[in-house]
């Protein structure tokens, strides 16, 4: 019996240039018109509603495509020589749009909306020669439909993965392409299926300090294996009070501060996505090296507010990890920082480190970690058996 393959979406975010800004712009404009008409006509037809996207899609053409029979239609297009796929791609825009209102309607959010400013979405046919460094895109002049060539900047395509449709997105003066790529994960077992064979578990603790994370990984006896700490908390820092400090004098200087203060946030915002993907690769890196095939770490509490990247780093983990075909769980550490992980006596705490009434010691994350990937496997085992 062949394996049920299992497979991670990413989405890797490109810088598009092209000399004709405004034909992309054309096309943005005339998909979110498209994307309307046909969100309006959905809405209108609740015969459409219990129908799956696929049927949805085909009522919605015959009701506005004139067939091969040249009959007339309901409501038929405002727009002549729209092409094929870029029609379909604004009508399941549409449908996804549609549904989401349906359902939020059903909780009392009655107001449809009004106009769209959704990226495109590009089908087989609406773009060619895509390597990764450059595309060609069919766009909308204003008077017809043009083959362009664009270059792209800022990222690549992974190896061993398959590109799914690319999205045109744009904010403020620039153009994107965010492209989702798909890899198969090398291990989609359960949670189930991984508890009852031999596995490494590792815990991670967040620290407001230079070492932004802390990791132990327990073997299957539960005994800690190896730990490492996944430093540039201080880099962080000082890279974040410089940019401050610029954003300070901007303000004081009370010239362009609009435009300083965009760019210091911008700058800041840079920052924490750079160290955020750091963090959360290395710990991958660190559970692929190890053999770990469980992610533990603390459920999101007020407390972890103070670490100003925990955040971040837990949205990177998700799909890092699973990439690897490593899960992620997120545990209730009450009870696991006054403890000591070793005998179970209490400790005392002395700034990072702490010692226990029977002298073990050592550092307080890593007994905290160690405690919680320990509670998390006693609650496993009481409700998987």
């Amino acid at each position: 019996m062949t394996a049920k393959p299992y497979y991670a979406i990413t989405t890797k975010k490109f810088i598009l240039k092209s000399r004709h800004k405004e034909w992309l712009m054309n096309t943005r404009d005339l998909y979110n018109e498209l994307l309307g008409f046909y969100y309006d006509l959905f809405l209108n037809h609740p015969d459409l509603y219990e129908l799956n996207n696929q049927q949805a899609l085909r009522e919605l053409e015959k009701i506005t495509v004139i067939g091969r029979d040249k009959q007339p239609v309901q409501e038929e297009l405002p727009w002549k020589k729209v092409p094929l796929y870029f029609r379909r791609a604004a009508i399941n825009t549409a449908l996804a749009a549609g549904r989401s209102f349906l359902s939020r309607k059903g909780r009392g959010q009655n107001y449809p909306t009004e106009k769209f400013s959704a990226g495109v979405t590009l089908y087989k046919g609406m773009y060619k020669m895509f390597d990764g460094h450059s595309i060609s895109l069919k766009v909308w002049t204003g008077e017809k439909w043009q083959w362009i060539q664009c270059l792209l900047y800022g990222n690549e395509i992974p190896p061993n993965t398959r590109c799914m449709s690319p999205i045109l997105v744009f904010r403020g003066k620039n153009v994107f392409l965010h492209v989702p790529v798909s890899n198969d994960v090398p291990d989609g077992r359960t949670l189930k299926e991984r508890c009852n064979s031999e596995l490494k578990i590792c815990g991670v603790r967040f620290t407001d300090r230079d070492a932004l994370a802390a990791c132990c990984i327990l073997n299957p006896d539960r005994q800690m294996e190896a730990v490492r700490f996944i430093n540039g908390g201080n880099a962080y820092r000082h890279y974040c009070a410089q940019v401050d400090k610029h954003l300070e004098k901007a303000e004081a200087s009370m010239e362009k501060v609009q435009t300083a203060g965009k760019k210091y946030v911008d700058k800041l915002e840079n920052l924490s996505t750079y160290h955020s993907h750091m963090v959360s690769r290395r710990i991958v890196d660190f559970c692929v090296e190890k053999g770990a095939g469980i992610i533990v770490i603390p459920k999101f509490s007020e407390s972890e507010m103070a670490y100003p990247l925990s955040q971040r780093i837990r949205n990177q983990l998700k799909y890092k990890a699973w990439q690897m075909g490593i899960l992620l769980l997120e545990a209730d550490t009450s009870g696991t920082e006054g403890i000591c992980a070793v005998c179970g006596k209490p400790i005392e705490r002395n700034g990072e480190q702490f010692v226990c009434e029977e002298g073990h010691q050592g550092n307080w994350h890593l007994n905290a970690s160690r405690n919680m990937v320990k509670k998390c496997l006693e609650n496993l085992d009481k409700h998987m058996h």
